[in-house]
């Protein structure tokens, strides 16, 4: 018979029995194992352990919810841990976000963890300081709650993708979220959008240590491009080709500084965003590492623009010998979901 975890409502009273199922499931988890290396997640599990032992063990406790608080204002801004979690949840890289094929077994196991992992999204800051205030002779002063719980992030999220946001926002306003609910929406996301960076941010920065999200990006649209619509209906119509499998061409886009190159790739991101695009930036100056990028996205549902911005070159430089090798037809081939937009204050670059 399988034990279902109560899970107490935001602010509610934390029960002692659901605590110590919880800490025991979140200690097991299997395919979300990785919550476990950011530091919110462990702190999360010291708190827990100390507050399964508070008997007469209130200074510890008190330690324990003050670094669980200082690790969580660290890593989140918005100090919200429900959006914290359910945001690494989401972002989670694993077997079974990476496959497309899950069997009735990893299908219970995933409704197994997402149930408690949907527990400790309900029990944040405000639950567990009624708790030690109840289970101990600490005042609420001692225990102050930092963590804005489930209250709407108003801070600017252009970078994020809106299925990225819709999907965060059922894990935290939803609740109670049904474990079958949740684990059905949650793999069709997945199936869609893929996982990782790609599955979050709009865009990205692709540098030697792997993909960036960049959260803070341009809302520009095409049409607040002036005098630009020529060029601008060229460079959709490619746009759309690639969007829907056709023949696409790689983009050079030249003018002199300031005249709009940048942004009117930028518009392309904004307007298709919700068809599957998206964009990852690559410095100039990083190009050897294009084959091993086309690697990471070709089996991707999703579609990307490989931008690069400002290109030029001396004769000395040698960054380009990948580059020109992809555009004119070397031994490995451009996948069809990407194609490479450039910009440059030189007409005659190619």
């Amino acid at each position: 018979m399988t034990q279902t975890i109560a899970g107490p409502t935001h602010g509610e009273p934390l029960d002692r029995a659901n605590l110590a199922e919880l800490v025991l499931r979140l200690k097991a988890l299997v395919f979300y194992r990785g919550l476990t290396s950011y530091a919110p997640f462990k702190a999360y599990i010291r708190l827990l352990d100390s507050l399964s032992d508070l008997d007469g063990n209130e200074e510890s406790a008190q330690r324990a919810y003050a670094k669980w608080n200082s690790a969580l204002l660290a890593a989140s801004p918005q100090a919200s841990w429900a959006y914290w979690l359910a945001g690494r949840i989401i972002q989670s890289v694993n077997p079974l976000t990476i496959s497309t094929d899950v069997n009735e077994a990893w299908q219970a196991a995933l409704e197994y963890e997402l149930e408690a992992l949907l527990a400790a999204i309900q029990c944040g800051g405000a639950t567990l300081a009624s708790f030690i205030q109840k289970n101990s002779q600490l005042s609420a002063a001692a225990c102050p709650v930092y963590d804005r719980g489930n209250e709407i992030l108003a801070s600017p999220e252009e970078g994020f993708c809106r299925s990225y946001l819709e999907m965060r926002e059922k894990f935290v306003q939803y609740l109670p979220f049904d474990k079958q609910i949740a684990s059905t929406q949650l793999l069709a996301f997945h199936r869609r959008y893929g996982h990782g960076m790609p599955a979050v941010y709009k865009a990205m920065h692709a540098g030697p240590e792997g993909l960036i999200g960049i959260t803070r990006l341009d809302p520009i649209m095409p049409e607040d491009l002036f005098d630009y619509s020529g060029n601008m209906d060229k460079l959709t119509a490619n746009t759309e080709a690639l969007l829907s499998g056709g023949p696409a061409s790689h983009v050079l886009l030249y003018g002199t500084r300031g005249c709009g190159k940048s942004s009117a790739v930028k518009s392309m991101l904004n307007r298709f965003e919700d068809r599957g695009l998206r964009l990852i930036e690559i410095n100039p100056r990083h190009l050897q590492g294009l084959g091993d990028l086309m690697s990471r996205i070709e089996r991707s549902n999703l579609f990307f623009i490989l931008f690069i911005d400002d290109l030029s070159f001396k004769t000395t430089d040698t960054e380009y010998t990948e580059l020109k090798s992809f555009l004119q037809g070397g031994a490995m081939d451009l996948p069809a979901n990407c194609r490479i937009y450039v910009t440059s204050n030189r007409r005659h670059l190619v």
